[in-house]
């Protein structure tokens, strides 16, 4: 069933809610697109996007189970430096200060890659610890 509105010149058509309903079930079933593995780039300077680009570079994924998103972000810092920060899923795992040094940033973001690797092996780990069967109990002392 559809609607026909004449409001001076301009025509709109309204579909039904059963159809509108109809037509967000057919595009949940062709839409499903799941990104599992994601690194964005919130960097503000050209030493933060240089940083991202080496980090994105080198990076490797842990093998674990669960979905992460890396952020890159940037935040000005004293005088004319700024401050580097990654994110794991909005949890904040790594900050320093950039220098403009391409060795340098090279260093900091190896050393930034493996730190970040690190704590996502490590949180997959503990979580799986919590979920083992030692951590479930009945409920009687």
């Amino acid at each position: 069933m559809s609607i026909h509105l004449l409001i001076g010149t301009l025509t709109f058509s309204l579909l039904s809610f059963q159809t509108l309903a109809q037509i967000e079930d057919e595009l949940d079933g062709n839409l499903l697109v799941e990104i599992d593995e994601l690194i964005v780039d919130q960097s503000l300077s050209k030493s933060g996007h240089d940083f991202y680009e080496i980090f994105y570079s080198q990076w490797i994924w842990p093998e674990v189970d669960g979905f992460f998103t890396i952020y890159i972000k940037e935040r000005p810092a004293r005088a004319n430096s700024t401050q580097v920060q990654v994110y794991v899923n909005e949890l904040l795992v790594f900050e320093n200060i950039l220098q403009p040094s391409y060795e340098s940033l090279v260093s900091l973001s190896d050393y930034a890659s493996r730190y970040v690797r690190r704590h996502i092996v490590s949180y997959e780990e503990v979580l799986r610890e919590l979920q083992g069967e030692d951590m479930s109990g009945t409920g009687i002392y």
